[in-house]
C-alpha cells in the first residue's frame, strides 16, 4: 500500500525533487484548479479546471459571472492559481445561493468537469457502484449484514461475499481443541 500511495502522489513528489522545498497540502488542488462548493442545499460538489482554459470559460458562462473573466486576479490561469483562495471564497458564495441540481445542470450543459460529492447512502445505489457488485453480504454477520468486498481480482474473479472478523473466542473452543490433541491448526505453518 505504501508504494501505491506514494505513487499517486508522484506530483508533490516531484515538486520536492525538482525545487527541494517540501509541498503543502493546498498545492494539488491550487495547482490543478480544484474547488469543492458548497450549494444552498447543504451539498458539496466538486469542479476541477485543469490547464485547458475552455473550462474557465466554461465555469464562467455556467455561473454567468463574466465580472470573473476580467478580475485581473483571475483572468489568467497563473493569476488563478496565485489568488486561488480569493476565487474559492468568490466561487463557493455563488454556488451557496444555488442547489445541488442546479448546478448539474448547468455545469453539464457549459462542460465544465464536476462531481456531486455524494453520501454514503448514494454511493450505496449508484450505478456503477450497483453494476460492479461492490457491496456484498458479510458472513458471518455479528452486525452488519453487508459490506465494501475487497477491490483485488483473482483470476478475474471478485469476491461475492466477505467474513466478519471473529468475535473474542469465538473459535476458542477448536483451537484449544486442536492444540491439547498436539494437532496444528488449519492455517498454521
Amino acid at each position: 500500500m505504501l508504494e501505491a500511495m506514494a505513487h499517486f502522489a508522484i506530483e508533490p513528489f516531484a515538486a520536492f525533487f525538482a525545487l527541494d522545498a517540501v509541498p503543502t497540502s493546498s498545492d494539488r488542488p491550487r495547482l490543478a484548479q480544484a474547488y469543492i462548493l458548497h450549494t444552498a442545499d447543504k451539498r458539496l460538489i466538486a469542479i476541477h479546471l485543469s490547464s485547458l482554459e475552455k473550462f474557465w470559460s466554461g465555469l464562467v458562462a455556467a455561473i454567468e459571472a463574466p465580472e470573473l473573466a476580467s478580475d485581473e486576479r483571475f483572468r489568467q490561469r497563473q493569476a488563478r492559481i496565485n489568488n486561488y483562495d480569493s476565487l474559492n471564497a468568490e466561487l463557493d458564495q455563488r454556488f451557496s445561493r444555488r442547489d445541488l441540481n442546479h448546478w448539474i445542470e448547468r455545469l453539464g450543459r457549459h462542460d465544465v468537469p464536476y462531481a456531486p460529492i455524494n453520501t454514503i447512502d448514494e454511493v450505496v445505489h449508484d450505478p456503477q457502484v450497483e453494476h460492479l457488485g461492490l457491496i456484498v453480504p458479510v458472513s458471518p454477520a455479528h452486525g452488519a449484514s453487508r459490506s465494501v468486498r475487497p477491490p483485488v481480482q483473482f483470476g478475474g474473479v471478485r469476491a461475492s461475499s466477505v467474513r466478519a472478523a471473529p468475535l473474542l473466542n469465538e473459535h476458542g473452543d477448536s483451537i484449544r481443541a486442536a492444540i491439547a490433541g498436539g494437532e496444528q491448526w488449519p492455517n498454521a505453518r
